[in-house]
């Protein structure tokens, strides 16, 4: 129904759409959860960006504790990490 402009919002969890999703007609992702292995976030974040992607893809982070704060900043250093050596 998404992919069919039949509905604006979907809501879904990393695990069951990180892989094998095509979700390009979205152009804003709210993450509410974290998943401790950033490849698993990027995949995620690929979902809506795809070739055909018309729109700007904008990503939004839910921080409400401040174990999100903690678990959001170790994230960001293990992508930096994999960037700097990828």
């Amino acid at each position: 129904a998404f992919q069919a402009n039949e509905s604006e919002v979907i809501v879904a969890t990393i695990g069951s759409f990180s892989t094998g999703v095509n979700l390009q007609n979205a152009h804003n992702m709210v993450f509410n959860d974290y998943n401790w292995v950033p490849g698993q976030m990027e995949q995620a974040k690929f979902r809506i960006v795809r070739v055909g992607q018309k729109n700007k893809c904008k990503f939004h982070y839910m921080i409400g504790s401040k174990q999100d704060e903690y678990i959001l900043a170790k994230l960001e250093a293990k992508m930096e990490t994999i960037r700097s050596v990828v």
